[in-house]
């Protein structure tokens, strides 16, 4: 998602293990955000988790691989 982008820019504190956004968000926000439905961002979000790009507890979101958030962008973009 483009938005975590964003917030990562936006919001981003960097560390050992990745980029924090420091500042909660929940599905709904994030949803109401970019226009699309909560239970959408859930399984997005739910399937970063499970490829590893990304940790999601309590609204506060770490990108651990953002290279690899950045080419799902690019594939998703067509380039």
């Amino acid at each position: 998602m483009q938005l975590l982008q964003h917030l990562a820019q936006t919001y981003g504190v960097k560390d050992e293990r990745g980029i924090l956004i420091a500042a909660a968000f929940t599905h709904a926000d994030l949803a109401a955000l970019i226009g699309a439905t909560r239970q959408w961002v859930t399984v997005q979000l739910g399937r970063m988790q499970q490829e590893g790009i990304l940790t999601n507890r309590r609204g506060l979101m770490m990108i651990l691989k953002p290279e690899a958030l950045a080419a799902q962008l690019e594939h998703a973009e067509g380039r």
